[in-house]
């Protein structure tokens, strides 16, 4: 069985756009994820299917109804070496067109490495938005609790 998961919601009306996100797990801020997203327009969002920025991806992928694709790492199976088999995985399976980066996770910089080498556009997010300027740590932003309604 493979290690990552697709989840299609419907076909778009716009071209295949496959976007892959990165970020931090402590970062909260729904609304600079949505807006960001919705600039991109993507048909599908990749993610590592962790906490933070995937998260709040998954969420825009399902309020949105746009195919998703969930790649966590396999941290029991390849260990240290789980979160570089993942992002390799991203990128083999998952084909980005485009990589979104919120500054500050842990593996984005590996991410970027990887999209810069295959010549995938990368878009990084303003660290204006990044965790410091999110509401208080460890509680949803009111938007964000509002969207899990």
């Amino acid at each position: 069985m493979e290690a990552w998961q697709v989840i299609r919601r419907r076909s778009v009306l716009w071209p295949e756009r496959r976007v892959l996100v990165c970020g931090p797990t402590d970062f909260e801020d729904w609304d600079a994820v949505k807006v960001a997203l919705r600039s991109c327009r993507p048909s599908t969002v990749l993610h590592g299917h962790a906490l933070g920025v995937d998260h709040l991806a998954s969420l825009y992928a399902q309020l949105f109804r746009v195919n998703e694709m969930r790649f966590p790492a396999q941290w029991h199976t390849h260990g240290i070496e789980a979160a570089a088999i993942r992002n390799e995985q991203m990128f083999v399976y998952g084909k980005p067109d485009l990589v979104l980066v919120f500054p500050g996770g842990v593996h984005c910089e590996d991410l970027q490495r990887r999209a810069r080498a295959e010549h995938i556009p990368v878009k990084t997010i303003p660290a204006s938005v990044a965790p410091a300027a999110t509401a208080t740590m460890g509680e949803p932003t009111p938007a964000h609790r509002r969207a899990q309604a």
